[in-house]
Order: C-alpha cells, then structure tokens, then sequence
C-alpha cells in the first residue's frame, strides 16, 4: 500500500509542477501576492518531485520517465491509477491554456 501511495504523489506532484506553466495565465485575476505565493510553492513542489525522480533512477541505476517507475515500483494498479491522474491533469492543464487564451483574445479584440 505504501508503494502505490507513493507512487500516486509522485504522479500528482509532478502533473502539478507541470501546471506551473499555466498558473500565471489564470491567476492573474487574484492579484500578484498570492499568485506570487502560489507560484513560488508550486515551483518547491515541482522541485521536489523532480529530486525523487532523479533518486528513484540514480538508486535504480536507470533512466526511466515516471510512467515507466510507477509500473516497475508499484505494479499495475499503481500504474493505472497514474495513467488515469496523469491524463485527467493533461486535460485540465490543456483546458487552463484554451481558458487563457480565449481570456487574452476577449481583451484584445474587445470581446464580452
């Protein structure tokens, strides 16, 4: 049980790292204090799962993407359950991109 719940927050940190990118795009409208906290606590989450990607293929002496460790570490429910979160946070950042450029293009064309 430990193995799949790590392998779950090794998957989620890294899908949330990844929406780092699309964080500036929404939370512009919530002021630059709190996006600025935000950000910078996204940023240590991302790093930190990076490190334990980095120590899992080091400790395995590999060179496999997180997909690849959360099947050979945890087996294969882990790895569907990581799919699963894997494609639904996909779709959630690529739906945070389209909302931000639908939000830049109102503003620039005078769009209500």
């Amino acid at each position: 049980m430990k193995k799949l719940l790590n392998s779950i927050f090794l998957i989620s940190g890294t899908a949330i790292g990844a929406g780092l990118i699309a964080l500036p795009l929404v939370a512009i409208n919530i002021g630059s204090i709190i996006s600025s906290i935000v950000i910078l606590f996204m940023a240590f989450l991302a790093y930190q799962t990076s490190l334990m990607i980095i120590d899992l293929n080091i400790k395995r002496n590999t060179s496999y993407s997180v997909m690849e460790l959360s099947k050979m570490l945890s087996g294969n429910t882990a790895f569907t359950i990581t799919s699963l979160s894997f494609y639904i946070l996909s779709f959630s950042l690529l739906t945070v991109y389209f909302s931000g450029i639908a939000s830049l293009l109102c503003s620039f064309f005078n769009f209500n």
